[in-house]
């Protein structure tokens, strides 16, 4: 690490005790000077395949830092694999949701500040500066709307469908993959995500409209929920995204804390009151592999599982494979780790991956939570 690496990082550090979330700045300014490419390095057991396509690196871009199409690309020639652009709306990020945010067991007021204000114009500003992106990238799509619309035949539709038409049929043509977000707790659908005859026919709106869109090449269409899931609500997506041809299941990174529901036991929850306060981080690992393995095993390997979250080391990265994830988007290790924790997390996994004696990343894939060969998709339906 040369003198100009040391002090961005120590800058950095000292940053991100007062305002993690401040750091955008100071990350932008360090990925256009390029001051950490001279430590990229290539591992190419870290390969690995989603949905179809190759990647370099299991490693992605979470769409919750909002980077734009430079920086995005400048995390991958640092050995990202894939990049997610931002939870895209129509309508600005309503303001009153923004509550109590728990970061490793540790309360913080600031709750991802431009967290979803980005419009769905930014998104295209954003996509349309290259129509092929040198990686993998997709879009994540949400919906605030709780109101209905009046069909020509009168028949009240949520209005949802026509938010996500909307946004469809601009963003299609530019990504390679639309992750239709239900895991955030101010979407309509984040209390339906089990009712199928809700989510259901949002899954075939988007997919149709993505075909009409971009009929050359369709983007793939993955299916996002949230950490704070009970086993039968995992199984009965897991069955939904079977019978709907889900090309993948991203589970996303932070939860809802609801003390009722035990998805985290954290000391210092116990003073809170409110079932609006959002958790991330290292608390919820052991529940992200959980949900990961149990994914595995409802769709007996035959649906990609993208894990978002908890991860800060290849260690981190390397349970999530072994329990069936296919690739793990970063986050929280850019705000407190910078960008250079995709060179350290790739050097650890890449240590790993070869300690085990495998070849390639995807041949670690759900080494802990195997297949059944002979399990056919009606058992899986049953």
């Amino acid at each position: 690490m040369n003198f100009t690496q040391f002090l961005y990082v120590f800058f950095w550090k000292i940053i991100s005790i007062f305002k993690p979330t401040s750091l955008k700045g100071m990350f932008a300014w360090g990925i256009r000077k390029r001051i950490f490419l001279d430590d990229v390095k290539e591992y190419p057991n870290l390969k690995t395949e989603l949905m179809g396509y190759e990647l370099d690196s299991p490693l992605g871009v979470s769409p919750e830092m909002h980077f734009d199409i430079a920086t995005t690309d400048m995390l991958v020639q640092m050995g990202a694999g894939f990049s997610t652009f931002g939870n895209y709306t129509v309508k600005p990020y309503p303001q009153e949701y923004q509550k109590t945010y728990i970061f490793n067991g540790k309360r913080m007021y600031v709750l991802w500040i431009d967290y979803l204000k980005t419009t769905l114009a930014d998104s295209l500003k954003k996509l349309s500066a290259r129509r092929y992106l040198s990686h993998l990238s997709g879009v994540s799509l949400v919906s605030f709307n709780m109101a209905e619309i009046k069909r020509s035949d009168m028949s009240p539709t949520p209005a949802y469908l026509h938010e996500y038409e909307q946004m469809t049929q601009s963003v299609a043509p530019y990504c390679d993959f639309i992750a239709i977000n239900l895991s955030h707790p101010a979407s309509p659908l984040y209390e339906l995500i089990t009712d199928e005859s809700s989510v259901r026919p949002l899954i075939d709106k988007v997919r149709t409209t993505a075909q009409i869109a971009a009929p050359i090449r369709p983007p793939k269409i993955v299916l996002r929920v949230g950490y704070d899931l009970s086993d039968l609500e995992i199984k009965t997506i897991a069955q939904m995204a079977i019978r709907a041809h889900i090309d993948a299941i991203m589970i996303s990174g932070m939860a809802v804390y609801q003390k009722n529901k035990g998805i985290v036991e954290l000391k210092e929850l116990n003073s809170l009151t409110s079932d609006s306060t959002f958790i991330s981080g290292k608390p919820l690992k052991s529940r992200l592999i959980f949900m990961i393995s149990e994914f595995r095993k409802c769709t007996n390997g035959l649906i990609p599982i993208i894990a978002s979250g908890c991860s800060f080391s290849g260690k981190d990265i390397y349970d999530m494979i072994c329990a069936g994830a296919t690739t793990i988007e970063l986050c929280e290790s850019f705000c407190f780790d910078g960008p250079k924790s995709i060179l350290k997390i790739n050097a650890e996994l890449s240590a790993l991956i070869k300690k085990a004696g495998f070849t390639t990343a995807k041949e670690a894939i759900g080494q802990n939570v195997p297949i059944n060969p002979n399990l056919t998709i009606a058992e899986l339906l049953d």
